[in-house]
This record gives structure tokens, sequence and C-alpha cells, in this order.
């Protein structure tokens, strides 16, 4: 299995496809394996295959319901597969029950508020950060994403260097080698900035 998700993380997905297969004949309810082999589909770059992913995330989360269980990558997997589909509701809906159901699990938040933005409702977005922000203060999304709103909507340049600050903080204490991290916050930022020298 470890195999597989390596695969699929490093881009070689027919590899990791074909390992996941071997699983599968072993076993045809291999939830993990049902999971990854919809994660595999969708991250195809053909659209037919990406549209194969649900009903893997779906046979997966029919059977949790079935047994009294939640599975999280498959709640997961089915909310990406609408927001790659721009069907922003469906995302948001299954992404509610995640956070219901994962408390604790933040990254769930994370993607809410990148649905709610895609959607155009950045009340919401900030709503979600926010709360995650009190729970993690040093959460590097939320503060990302919040920062991004006060540069591009509020325009406030004084709350923008507090948070900054405590963003830089925060990469710097938790992330300080991921340099892959660092270049798209900046980069982000950069592109955002108006040329403006405390940004940059």
């Amino acid at each position: 299995m470890a195999a597989a998700i390596f695969c699929w993380h490093t881009g070689q997905l027919k590899r990791a496809g074909q390992l996941v297969q071997k699983l599968m004949d072993v076993n045809q309810n291999n939830m993990q394996a049902l999971t990854i082999k919809g994660w595999i589909y969708l991250s195809a770059p053909k659209e037919e295959l990406q549209n194969k992913s649900l009903q893997y995330f779906d046979h997966v989360i029919e059977i949790g319901e079935q047994n009294g269980r939640k599975y999280l990558e498959a709640m997961l997997g089915r909310a990406k597969f609408f927001e790659k589909n721009k069907k922003y509701e469906d995302a948001l809906e299954m992404l509610s029950e995640v956070c219901v159901c994962f408390a604790n699990f933040h990254p769930s938040v994370i993607e809410k508020a990148k649905c709610h933005i895609f959607s155009g409702e950045w009340d919401q977005a900030v709503e979600a950060v926010t709360s995650l922000m009190c729970v993690d203060k040093q959460n590097t999304e939320a503060l990302r994403i919040y920062i991004f709103f006060v540069l591009a909507r509020e325009g406030d340049d004084e709350l923008f260097n507090e948070k900054m600050d405590l963003l830089v903080t925060a990469i710097r204490q938790i992330e300080s080698k991921n340099t892959q991290l660092i270049y798209n916050i900046a980069r982000l930022f950069a592109r955002y900035s108006c040329r403006k020298e405390f940004v940059l």
C-alpha cells in the first residue's frame, strides 16, 4: 500500500494503479485500495478517467455508511471531484460533513475556505480560516488565505504587516525546510503587491 501511495504522490500513476490493482485482486473490498484507485483516476489527465473516480469514492462512502464508519480520504476525494468540476455547493456540503466527523483534521477547513473563495464567498472563507486560527495560530495555509484577503480585498496595510509577521514566524518554526511552500507564498504576494515595498 505504501509503495502505491508513494508512486501516486510522485506522479507515477500507471505504476500506482498496477500496485493498487494487485491489492484489489486479493481483496475486492479493500477500502484503502479503492480510495487510492479513486485518487489515481482523479489525478489522471483525461477527463473521462477523472469522472470514473467518483464511483470509487461513492462506493467506499456507501460501504462505510453500511458499517457505521466514515472514510476520510474517500470523503475528501469526493469533495475534490466536485471542486474540479466547479460544483462548489456539493464540495462544500461534503467538506462540512468532514469538518463535523473529523473536527481535528484542519486541512478540511482550508479546503472549505478555498471552495468559498472559488465561489466568490469571501466572508465565509475568512470566517472559516479565522475560526481555524483561533485553534491553530500557526497554521500557514489559514494565515496565507487570511493575508491574501487583507491584501486583495481590504487594503489594510497595518493588519497585513501584523499577519505577515505571524506567517513568517510560523514558516521559520514549522516549515523552514519547505522551499516549495516558501516559493509559492512569495510568488502569491509578489503578484498582488502592486509594487508596494512593504509587501515585497
